[in-house]
């Protein structure tokens, strides 16, 4: 039950970096059973990018030490979990499931979207405090 400064955050970059990365190799692998538009990949690195350099803003300006994740956040990266196993499965099965995966990828857009401003607000509303 030990935690350390730099393990606390490191543990939700880590997190980042291997959704992100887990996305990015089905994107750029090019798999015509499943293919994802590269924009996809593109959005959800930003929306990362955004928050964790948000993350460092606020604990350099504000003297945040911990920044916790929001009910939004955590929504965002189920839905990217489980639609990596989603892809995953109907492949194995060899399901065919374009317009699922199309509706998957809008909800995980919104989803994103959504955390992202969540996340700026809450940004900006620490910053002016």
């Amino acid at each position: 039950n030990e935690q350390t400064e730099l393990g606390e955050a490191l543990d939700p970059i880590a997190d980042k970096v291997f959704l992100t990365a887990c996305i990015g190799a089905l994107v750029f692998a090019h798999n015509p059973f499943f293919p994802l538009p590269v924009w996809f990949f593109y959005l959800l690195a930003a929306r990362e990018c955004i928050v964790i350099i948000g993350t460092f803003v606020l604990r350099w300006k504000a003297s945040m030490q911990q920044v916790q994740p929001t009910f939004f956040g955590k929504i965002s990266a189920a839905a990217q979990m489980l639609f990596i196993l989603w892809l995953f499965v109907s492949y194995f099965f060899s399901w065919h499931v374009a317009i699922a995966n199309s509706f998957l990828i809008f909800i995980i857009v919104a989803l994103s979207l959504l955390s992202c401003a969540h996340y700026c607000y809450i940004g900006m509303r620490m910053l002016r405090s």
